[in-house]
This record gives structure tokens, C-alpha cells and sequence, in this order.
């Protein structure tokens, strides 16, 4: 029998194909809308801006009342939140999540009035318990030492099935809170609610700022 002479077609190593490298891996995953900030520090002293202060002054409310406060995205604006459960009208049994939101931006725009409600209702109904009749109301308030005048001709109730938003600016520079006035005939009672929450957390830029 003649010696074993290896495979018939044996490739020399230099001749072995070279297959393309596997491609790059996906794209890692957008962060989830509202992420969560570090850990809440402490509400701001005297002198950290007249923004700031404010900020600190409804922080201080909130946490009177034992609110849960985070700090989070709202789409583009960092944002101070308390959060806390309430039944507006007991009759009824069914929980709704309160939000107030708080977030300070160069200038009070009519976009950021029109972006901004509806961005913090997106996250109020992500916090909203699962009940059938479970659901959100929040108070989105941005605070400025400018506000376009055309911003306040948006302040108006945004309401759709389950959730509501009351928009309020914190003019820091006419030291005004303007707020929407108007109440949806459907759940009359449950904005009357949310607007007395609103003045509750919510203090006079002139209280705060002199």
C-alpha cells in the first residue's frame, strides 16, 4: 500500500479564503423617554439663581405634604416631579396619580407651552395606577425670568380619556404665576381639584423672590 499522501486537495495555508469579519452589532437602544436623575439633592440655599430658588421654595411644599419627588427628562428639560395619590372624589373609589411638574428654561415660548404639558402627561400616565377607572391629573408648570407673550394665550386644559394637564408659567421676571382658567364641562369637579393642588405647591414668584 502506497504511504499516505494527505487530503487530494489539500489549500497550502498562504491559498485559504479569508471570510469577511461579521458585522458591526446593532445600535445600542434609545434611553426609555423619562430616565431617572440621580438621587434628589437637597433643595437650593439663597443665592443659587432666581430659578433655582423658586424651584426650592415648591420642593419645600412638596415635601411638607410628603409628595415622592424625583427629578427626571421631560422631553428635553430636566424636571422636578412630586408625585402623590389621591382620590378627588371618594364617592367614585378610584385612585388618581397627582403629578406637579417643575422645570426652569431660558424663555417661556409658545412651543415649549404647546411641547411641555403634553410631554409630563405622557409620564403622569406612565405613573398611573392600573385600575380600570385609575388615572392621571398633572400640573405642568415652567419657570423663566422671560415669557414670550404669545406663551400665555397657550395656557389652556388638555384633557383626553384617563389623564389631564394643567399648563402654569412662573414669571420670575414680572414676579406673576399665570395659570389656565378654563375647566372642562366633563370632570368639573376633578379640575376644580387639580387647580386647588396647583395653588397649594405652586407660590407667587413675589412670595419667594420679593
Amino acid at each position: 500500500m502506497p504511504p499516505y499522501q494527505g487530503p487530494p486537495h489539500h489549500v497550502p495555508p498562504q491559498q485559504v479564503p479569508q471570510y469577511p469579519a461579521a458585522p458591526a452589532p446593532y445600535p445600542a437602544a434609545p434611553p426609555p423617554p423619562f430616565p431617572s436623575a440621580p438621587p434628589q439633592p437637597p433643595p437650593p440655599g439663597p443665592g443659587s439663581g432666581p430659578a433655582q430658588a423658586y424651584i426650592g421654595a415648591v420642593a419645600q411644599r412638596l415635601m411638607a405634604d410628603q409628595l415622592r419627588i424625583q427629578h427626571a427628562w421631560v422631553g428635553p428639560v430636566q424636571t422636578m416631579i412630586g408625585i402623590i395619590t389621591i382620590n378627588p372624589l371618594a364617592s367614585f373609589g378610584s385612585p388618581v396619580e397627582f403629578v406637579l411638574g417643575v422645570a426652569e428654561v431660558p424663555e417661556v415660548s409658545p412651543m415649549a407651552m404647546d411641547n411641555f404639558p403634553r410631554q409630563l402627561d405622557q409620564f403622569a400616565r406612565s405613573q398611573r395606577s392600573l385600575g380600570a377607572l385609575g388615572g392621571a391629573m398633572s400640573v405642568a408648570a415652567l419657570v423663566s425670568e422671560r415669557v414670550h407673550p404669545a406663551a400665555l394665550s397657550r395656557l389652556t386644559t388638555r384633557a383626553q380619556w384617563g389623564s389631564g394637564v394643567l399648563p402654569a408659567i412662573a414669571d420670575l421676571g414680572t414676579r406673576q404665576l399665570h395659570m389656565a382658567t378654563d375647566s372642562p364641562i366633563f370632570g368639573y369637579a376633578m379640575w376644580g381639584k387639580l387647580r386647588k393642588q396647583a395653588n397649594r405647591y405652586l407660590p407667587h414668584p413675589a412670595q419667594v423672590l420679593g
